[in-house]
């Protein structure tokens, strides 16, 4: 086993479970301050690598071996959010920015996915979210509008989005029926979205969670 801890000053340690040095990197990671850095295990050490971005939105990939990569897709804001995540279930990750109002989302290739501007700042972090069909979506919270978003990896919203909420959310076959659920909250209660899979998928008007 490998624990990886980054302190304050962007150093990098690699860690057996009692604390002691396994791997040695010379390498810094000054990641952003709204982020935080992700594992890429690949099918060996050499292969494997810690991803994070700096404040001005540059992707770093850590090597174990202490190689270091970087890719500079635009320049964004100290307070961005970075997603990694694999998308659309091919062989690597994607790179998801969320920067005030638009949501960018791009292949390690550089190639652009989407695009997304929202009517207002956002303030919370994207989130992915796995569904049973296999797929995964972005889920965003724009808290000023009440609003929630579930995008594909093409950028195009799930039948029925947006709909009312106001905090991150979680989506989870609740009722052990099969069927996956969004739970959010808003200023009128803890609201209960079922998301009906169909020839044209909709998702059902929510309802507040009684006590």
């Amino acid at each position: 086993d490998y624990v990886v801890v980054i302190d304050g000053g962007g150093n990098i340690y690699v860690l057996d479970r009692k604390g002691e040095s396994r791997i040695d990197l010379t390498a810094h990671l000054n990641i952003s301050p709204q982020n935080t850095y992700y594992l890429d295990v690949g099918g060996d050490l050499s292969k494997s690598r810690i991803v994070a971005s700096d404040s001005a939105g540059t992707v770093h990939f850590v090597y174990f071996n202490n190689r270091h990569d970087s890719i500079e897709f635009e320049t964004f804001s100290s307070d961005h959010f970075f997603v990694y995540a694999n998308l659309d279930k091919d062989k690597e990750e994607e790179c998801i920015f969320l920067d005030k109002v638009l949501l960018q989302v791009y292949k390690q290739n550089k190639e652009q996915l989407f695009i997304y501007t929202f009517s207002r700042f956002v303030n919370y972090m994207p989130q992915v979210v796995d569904l049973p069909d296999n797929t995964s979506r972005i889920g965003v919270c724009l808290d000023k509008t009440d609003e929630l978003f579930l995008f594909d990896a093409s950028g195009v919203l799930y039948p029925g989005f947006p709909v009312y909420g106001n905090t991150p959310f979680v989506v989870a076959d609740i009722r052990n029926n099969g069927t996956p659920h969004l739970v959010t909250g808003s200023s009128e209660g803890v609201m209960d979205y079922e998301m009906v899979q169909a020839t044209v998928s909709t998702v059902k008007r929510g309802e507040r969670v009684k006590k």
